[in-house]
């Protein structure tokens, strides 16, 4: 009766579990169509490719990345001071490199003009960049079409290149659906085989 509960738990566990890798194998490859009589054979997601691509694409633009939160960060306070900041300091170097070429008549007034310059050019950013950034980022928002960016980088993916990118954040729940197919086809066996056991005597 052990003998033929275990081979029944075996064979059943073996059997579970190369069917779950199979199917596992064959959400991916093969890679391209490959034709058997009638029938064409393609992995799940490299035939859905396109697919899921444009899928990937539409969540992205609409819940992972919307346009008012691009518009958000573009526009947002620390990015309108970095700017500004950034703005400022080049328009001062650029300033201050052509008075120094320039033999100068000023004499010590020149640092004084340099920094009511500096705090004319910063006030006047303050005032205007704020409005000019929400501008920028509504054009960027407008060229950049996230939806259509990556759903062309998802479709132009070798299959390769995508099963080893999906593989890198699911290999663990792949493994255990494999180890889930062993399992319960183990069980199956065990029950099979004290069933049959049981009729037999």
């Amino acid at each position: 009766m052990l003998e033929v509960v275990g081979i029944s738990t075996v064979v059943c566990a073996l059997v579970g579990w190369g069917t779950n890798v199979l199917a596992v194998r064959m959400l991916f490859r093969p890679y391209r169509p490959w034709r058997v009589g009638p029938w064409t054979l393609q992995g799940v997601f490299p035939r859905r490719q396109a697919a899921v691509a444009r899928r990937l694409g539409e969540l992205t633009a609409t819940e992972l990345l919307p346009p008012q939160r691009l518009q958000q960060a573009v526009a947002a306070p620390a990015t309108v001071q970095a700017v500004r900041q950034a703005l400022v300091t080049a328009l001062i170097q650029r300033v201050s490199r052509l008075v120094h070429g320039v033999p100068s008549v000023l004499g010590p007034l020149q640092q004084r003009l340099l920094a009511g310059f500096e705090d004319a050019v910063d006030a006047e950013l303050r005032r205007s960049l704020p409005g000019l950034m929400e501008q920028v980022a509504g054009a960027a928002v407008q060229e950049l079409r996230v939806a259509q960016v990556v759903a062309e980088q998802v479709a132009a993916l070798p299959p390769e290149r995508l099963e080893e990118m999906l593989l890198s954040v699911l290999r663990r729940e792949l493994r255990f659906v494999e180890g889930a197919g062993a399992l319960l086809g183990g069980l199956v066996g065990m029950v099979q085989g004290i069933l049959w056991t049981m009729i037999v005597q």
